[in-house]
């Protein structure tokens, strides 16, 4: 088993992440490549959305981001706790179904590719490192403005790419170069 990793509570806010090439040398077990979604491909809000099933959407939207903004920094903080694990993973399969029949198909993707991290975590795919704890203290604040953005019904779509890009590096098993800014 290996050993548990306790990384500091207190991430850095402001940093710059770049994402590594594949090392040949990396001795990390195959794992499933999937290709990076481009975040614009996905409407932040479908333009045939029922007004009903959003509004529902976002009430249990709601109710899935206090958890997951509750959850992610005790699970940072811990990583070795599977309660966590299982509560964030089963957060963002919610928000991933609900919210593309609801027709938020960009929250839906990026809760999607939050969702394979915790799965490929679980599986052993990938293990932990300071790149992914990184890229999860993003995540409340971004999916509380991609939210507002749906709220508000401006439309403006936040910018995501960055976040989608490291996602999929980390679920693809590489990790992500962390340097941060003074």
């Amino acid at each position: 088993a290996p050993a548990e990793q306790q990384p500091a509570v207190d991430v850095p806010v402001e940093e710059s992440v770049a994402v590594d090439a594949a090392d040949p040398a990396d001795t990390t077990p195959a794992v499933e490549q999937i290709p990076v979604s481009v975040a614009t491909d996905f409407a932040v809000l479908s333009e045939d959305a029922d007004e009903e099933i959003v509004e529902i959407f976002l009430e249990e939207a709601g109710e899935e981001f206090d958890k997951i903004s509750v959850a992610i920094p005790a699970w940072v903080a811990k990583p070795a706790s599977a309660d966590l694990t299982s509560e964030l993973r089963r957060s963002f399969h919610t928000l991933k179904g609900s919210g593309r029949m609801a027709g938020a198909m960009r929250i839906g993707e990026f809760a999607w590719i939050v969702e394979l991290l915790f799965n490929r975590l679980h599986e052993g795919q990938i293990q932990q490192s300071a790149g992914l704890f990184t890229f999860m203290v993003k995540v409340p604040d971004t999916l509380s403005r991609m939210l507002d953005e749906i709220r508000d019904a401006d439309g403006s779509g936040v910018d995501i790419q960055d976040l989608m890009e490291q996602a999929t590096t980390l679920a693809n098993g590489r990790q992500l170069s962390i340097a941060v800014e003074h």
